[in-house]
């Protein structure tokens, strides 16, 4: 069968007289097409061929994790990432020059020229001493309700060993025509750029509603859990977390590496290895995305990889060209974001997901 028009549909199978009913929901969203790829960057910008090439990048949007065994040397490994035309894919690294290989797992989500969907992308350039919190504009939008940001990641070139405050982001949408970036120390070099996508969904047909708040990690705290204004079903929903920290301090990944997910009753749980350096707290920006059902279905699974490299999850079957996998945490860059027990300095930010 093929819903012709938006809204819910009841479907009836007859076998040999015995009557079943099936029940969905069209919304004026229609996915196109999901293009997944994986590879290697190499250079200071990777150009990834998007094909088939997308028909309007307004209505597609896209989630990058990353993998990678660098350590000490974070400036050359941090990416961020942008659809830059229909054809093409990039991701940006390190403008100095340097920049290690990072392996990465792409998915771009793309919808029908006659979806109401609009996609906006929007960078942030700031350069050394820079003051925080900055808001940057773009076309309005109209109701905070029907709209997300995602997390696209930084690129800078300072040449350190370690993860300071500097170099951990919170960004967030403020109003219907501004997103927030806050850092908790001014950038020592740059130029920095930060990249994210605002997502006009602009269908209440298929998206209940999207709401977003403000959270904090005290300095001895290793666990929170966040109760929404408005509690949502977590198997139609989506999490989006990042954060920032607050004081001048050098992270390990045990210490600012964030594991979140949604439990039973929609409450938001975070999670970190180990308490902060000093009276450091982490800022947390959490956004909830909640489709009616009918539309999405999402799982909200945890993989535990203790003494491998690889760790796995049993899902519910799907198929898995119309599936995705992503992190839920997105700092410092790519949605792969996880809680560990690594101290080695720059090794964060190092986990790649798949179905």
């Amino acid at each position: 069968s093929k819903a012709i028009t938006p809204g819910k549909h009841t479907l009836e199978f007859n076998f040999g007289g015995i009557k079943r009913y099936a029940y969905n929901l069209a919304g004026n969203n229609r996915v196109k097409r999901i293009i997944k790829g994986t590879g290697v960057t190499s250079g200071v910008n990777t150009d990834i061929t998007i094909s088939p090439a997308l028909t309007d990048t307004s209505k597609a949007f896209h989630f990058i994790s990353y993998r990678h065994t660098s350590a000490n040397d974070h400036a050359d490994t941090f990416k961020s990432s942008e659809i830059i035309n229909p054809s093409t894919l990039r991701i940006f690294s390190d403008s100095s020059g340097g920049a290690n290989p990072v392996n990465f797992e792409y998915t771009i989500i793309e919808f029908d020229s006659a979806s109401p969907i609009n996609v906006q992308r929007s960078t942030a350039t700031h350069s050394p001493g820079s003051t925080f919190p900055r808001s940057t504009s773009f076309t309005p939008i109209a109701s905070l309700s029907q709209a997300f940001l995602i997390n696209e990641g930084h690129t800078h070139n300072a040449v350190e060993t370690s993860i300071g405050c500097e170099e951990l982001d919170r960004i967030r949408l403020t109003s219907t025509a501004a997103w927030e970036l806050n850092i908790g120390c001014a950038p020592n070099t740059g130029p920095q750029q930060n990249r994210v996508e605002i997502v006009n969904w602009n269908d209440p047909i298929s998206l209940k509603a999207a709401q977003r708040g403000l959270a904090a990690l005290t300095s001895a705290q290793t666990a929170l859990t966040i109760t929404p204004p408005t509690l949502v079903d977590p198997t139609h929903t989506l999490l989006f977390i990042n954060a920032r920290a607050t004081s001048a301090q050098t992270w390990g990944s045990n210490q600012m590496g964030l594991y979140a997910t949604l439990n039973s009753a929609g409450n938001i749980i975070i999670e970190r290895q180990t308490t902060s350096p000093g009276t450091a707290s982490v800022q947390l920006a959490w956004e909830l995305v909640e489709f009616n059902p009918g539309f999405a279905n999402i799982e909200h699974v945890t993989i535990n990889s203790i003494t491998t490299t690889i760790g796995s999850a049993t899902i519910s079957q799907v198929d898995s060209n119309n599936a995705i996998a992503i992190g839920t945490v997105s700092i410092p860059f790519g949605h792969g974001g996880s809680r560990n027990s690594a101290i080695t300095n720059g090794g964060i930010n190092s986990n790649q997901f798949t179905i």
